[in-house]
This record gives C-alpha cells, structure tokens and sequence, in this order.
C-alpha cells in the first residue's frame, strides 16, 4: 500500500526490511522480498509522479568528467530512471569488476560471479529477452558483443499494483 511519509509511525512496527530509494533496485528488492513472505517498507524521497519540486533536488553541477546534468539523467520519483530508460541492457563483462590503470581502488569488492546468479531474475524484472554469448571475429582479436534492445520496462507501471495493493 502507499502510505504518506506523516503516516508512517502507524505501519513502523509492522516492517522486516526497509529499502530506501523506489528505482529500479529498490522496486525489484521490494517486490522480489515481499513475495517471499517479508514485510517491506519501500521509502520514495520524490513524488509519486513526476514533479518540479521534487526534480530540482537535482539541479547542481558536476566536476571533473562531462557528464549529462543530473537534472536531466536521473529521475526522483517512484520508479527512478526507469521512467525515461530507453531498455538498452546487457550483463556486466568481467573487466567491468577489475581494477583500472588509473587507480587499483576502481576495483569492485565483489566478483562477476558474486551476481551472476541473479542476472535472470533482473532480466525477469525488466522483461529482458535472452542475450546470446558474445562471438569472437575470427582473426580480429575482437567480439561481437549483444545488447538487449527490447521495449523499456517502466518498473513503476509494472509494479503499480503490487505496490498499491501490498500489506505492509
């Protein structure tokens, strides 16, 4: 159920887990823990919908790297940036997970195979088509890589029910 931050205290007794952020992962944890039998809080700091007053929480600058502006990158509402996520996806490669020439600290703490596991059960939640094993080009040194190209999945549309009819 969807319950108004001021009403919270009522329901704070009642709560197993509580997820903060309503994107992509906290919908999916949310969701994925619910059906197990846990009872989830799942905190918003935006809006429920798209509002100005929420999305200037963004408004800044970024230094160092060009990167797109927050403003227009991220999303603060339920469902997070799955609200404008064009659907382009494909699992984390190995090299993704190593320490970088620049800094040993880019490593990640975990492995690939850490969550490799789970990659069907995002895929799930995201309604991503299976991907085929990337090829080598023969003689090139290079492969062929593959993207899920499929419609993007708004997690606060799929999940609207669910969220809105939930216990806890």
């Amino acid at each position: 159920m969807y319950i108004d931050f001021e009403d919270i205290s009522e329901h704070g007794d009642a709560i197993d887990v509580c997820i903060i952020g309503a994107g992509a992962a906290g919908i999916a944890m949310a969701v994925t823990l619910a059906e197990r039998g846990h009872r989830v809080l799942l905190c918003e700091g935006g809006d429920a919908d798209y509002s100005e007053r929420s999305q200037d929480s963004y408004r800044g600058e970024t230094v160092c790297d060009a990167y797109i502006p927050l403003y227009g990158a991220r999303l603060r509402y339920l469902g997070g940036s799955t609200n404008h996520w064009g659907g382009v996806c494909r699992p984390l490669d190995r090299y993704d997970f190593t320490a970088k020439s620049a800094s040993s600290e880019t490593a990640w703490p975990i492995a690939r195979d850490a969550i490799s596991p789970y990659y069907s059960t995002a895929a799930s939640i995201l309604d991503l088509a299976p991907l085929p094993a990337d090829q080598p080009i023969a003689g090139s040194g290079f492969k062929r890589i593959y993207f899920s190209l499929g419609n993007p999945t708004r997690l606060k549309e799929k999940y609207a029910a669910t969220l809105s009819e939930s216990a806890t």
